[in-house]
């Protein structure tokens, strides 16, 4: 995704240790880090360099005391303005744009080739933790629910196991593990929706102002990270289980419910979800 956007310009990758670039960073006499990791690794990176830095403010003493004890923050801002709040005084003057999804003519010319309807519904089947990710029983009522509009399903490699729980209508076209995550954008793109839990793909669509549909289980929109909407013609909507005093238990996931049981999931009414998908214009 780095490569892809110009206004990168150099990108180091660790294969194993940090150790590895930090000597190649040193070469580059650069002046200031903007550390939005705020970590041990990007605070070793700080230190080596011994420059001037800017680092992000995770806000951990009130994700902490939301999490554990459900002390809400009266306000929180959204992660990409306090993204943005870190490089104040690098820029003349600070806005906040839209964010963007670069991506090259190749990526183009791949999905091209898939020659896909060209009025569909995407659905991301997965996410990086189990307690972000929509239940494979919940994505089957919308796929019955929605049986006569055209589906397409998106996901990682890891997703596979989950798309084999689903009963597919002929209608749908699981492209599970067979894109890249530049090519799942360009298809994104193109959707009329976008059905999905907390997950990147969520934000790449409001990169591409694809509409949304997100369903948050055990994490929260208001922590910072629902879609970023900043102007946008069609704002998110969320679906949540707003009476769960459980809620939220996590600031970026589990891969199990701390409680056993997963009703910030298991209990929503997809119709209302269904609902919303059939909506969007």
């Amino acid at each position: 995704m780095l490569l892809a956007n110009p206004q990168v310009h150099k990108l180091w990758t660790i294969n194993n240790d940090l150790a590895q670039v930090l000597p190649s960073l040193k070469k580059e006499k650069f002046f200031k880090v903007i550390d939005l990791h705020n970590n041990l690794r990007s605070l070793k990176v700080r230190k080596s360099l011994g420059i001037s830095s800017a680092v992000f403010d995770k806000g951990k003493v009130s994700n902490f005391l939301w999490t554990k004890f459900k002390v809400k923050p009266s306000t929180i801002s959204p992660v990409m303005d306090r993204f943005l709040k870190t490089t104040e005084g690098l820029c003349s003057t600070r806005h906040y744009p839209q964010p963007t999804f670069p991506m090259p003519d190749k990526v183009w010319e791949s999905v091209s080739k898939l020659s896909l309807t060209k009025d569909f519904i995407c659905i991301a089947v997965g996410a990086a933790r189990k307690t972000k990710q929509i239940p494979p029983q919940k994505i089957q009522e919308v796929l019955d629910e929605l049986h006569s509009k055209n589906i397409i399903l998106l996901g990682g490699p890891g997703e596979n196991q989950l798309t084999k729980a689903l009963t597919l209508g002929p209608k749908v076209i699981n492209l599970v593990s067979q894109l890249s995550i530049l090519e799942s954008g360009a298809v994104i793109s193109q959707a009329r929706a976008l059905l999905t839990g907390d997950t990147g793909m969520m934000h790449i669509a409001a990169a591409l102002g694809t509409p949304i549909v997100a369903i948050f289980g055990s994490t929260h929109p208001d922590m910072g990270y629902a879609p970023y909407y900043n102007g946008a013609k069609n704002p998110p909507i969320i679906f949540q289980h707003t009476t769960l005093k459980c809620r939220p238990c996590t600031k970026h996931g589990k891969d199990s419910c701390p409680k056993g049981h997963f009703k910030c999931m298991e209990e929503l009414e997809m119709s209302e979800v269904v609902q919303a998908l059939s909506s969007v214009k």
